[in-house]
C-alpha cells in the first residue's frame, strides 16, 4: 500500500501455472492399444470366381467435417453420421450390377472438424463444434466401421489416409484405430502412409489423392508423374482426386 498525491496505490502479484491435461496423442494411443486387444479375428473370405469385368469402386466422401456446428441449424453429429451412412448405402447399392473386385475408401480430407481438444484446426483456427472432441472421434470411427462392414460383405476393402487441413492428426489416428481393429481381417487393408499425397494403382488407372489445400492444381500432373514412379509409365489413365474446395450444385 502507498500514498501518492492523496491517491491510494495498490500492488497486486499474480502467478500462473500451466493447466495439466492429457495430450490427445496419449488418449488416442491408449484407445488404439485397447482396440487391438479387443478386435475380433475374422476368417479370410473364400476366393471369388474369376471376374469377367472386374472394377474397383471408390467411395469418396470428402470434407464431411464430423463435429462441425453450422450456425442457424440444429444439425447434430448423429445427423452427420446418418447422412454419411445414407451416402455410403446409396453408393454401394449402385454397384450391385457390377463385378466389384475392390472397394477403396479414402479417410481424412477433413472428415473430422478439429484436430485437438481445444477445438481448433491444425494451424490453431478455433472452430464452432456441435459436440466434444471425444464424441467427434467416437461417432466418426463408428461410421467408418459400419461403412467398411457394409462394403466388405461384397468385396475386399482398402482404406487409405489423406491429410486434411482441419484434421491431419485426428484423422491419421482414426486410421490407426481402424488398422488395429482390422489387423486380423484379411479382407480389409488399412494404409497409414503419412506422405503428403497418396497413389493407388488399379489396372491401367493411377489415382492420386491429396486434400488440395497445399498444392496448385496446375502442379498436380507433374507431381503425379514425379512421385508415382513406374506406375505413371505403366498406366494409361492418371488423375488426382481432391477435396477442400466446398461448393453446392443442384441439377434438375
Amino acid at each position: 500500500w502507498g500514498q501518492k498525491l492523496g491517491v491510494q496505490m495498490n500492488s497486486v502479484r499474480v502467478e500462473f501455472s500451466p493447466k495439466k491435461h492429457v495430450a490427445e496423442t496419449d488418449t488416442i494411443l491408449d484407445i488404439i492399444d485397447r482396440i487391438k486387444g479387443a478386435a475380433p479375428k475374422r476368417a479370410k473370405k473364400k476366393a471369388r470366381k474369376s471376374a469377367k469385368d472386374p472394377v474397383m469402386v471408390e467411395i469418396g466422401l470428402f470434407d464431411a467435417h464430423f463435429g462441425k456446428l453450422v450456425t442457424g441449424e440444429t444439425e447434430s453429429i448423429e445427423d452427420v453420421k446418418d447422412m454419411w451412412m445414407d451416402a455410403v448405402t446409396d453408393l454401394v447399392d449402385r454397384t450391385k450390377h457390377h463385378d466389384v473386385e475392390l472397394f477403396l475408401l479414402p479417410i481424412g480430407n477433413d472428415m473430422l472438424h478439429v484436430d485437438n481438444k481445444a477445438g481448433t484446426t491444425a494451424k490453431g483456427t478455433v472452430q464452432d463444434m456441435s459436440c466434444g472432441f471425444e464424441k467427434m472421434i467416437q461417432v466418426a470411427y463408428q461410421s467408418v466401421l459400419d461403412s467398411v462392414a457394409m462394403m466388405s460383405a461384397i468385396a475386399p476393402v482398402k482404406v487409405i489416409w489423406t491429410k486434411g487441413n482441419h484434421d491431419p492428426l485426428t484423422s491419421w489416428f482414426l486410421c490407426k484405430m481402424l488398422e488395429s481393429y482390422f489387423h486380423a481381417d484379411k479382407n480389409v487393408e488399412v494404409s497409414v502412409d503419412a506422405g503428403a499425397r497418396q497413389y493407388v494403382r488399379y489396372g491401367c488407372t493411377l489415382i492420386g489423392f491429396t486434400h488440395g489445400n497445399e498444392e496448385k492444381k496446375a502442379d498436380l500432373p507433374m507431381m503425379l508423374a514425379r512421385e508415382s514412379g513406374s506406375d505413371f509409365h505403366e498406366t494409361i489413365y492418371q488423375e488426382f482426386h481432391t477435396g477442400h474446395f466446398h461448393g453446392e450444385e443442384s441439377k434438375t
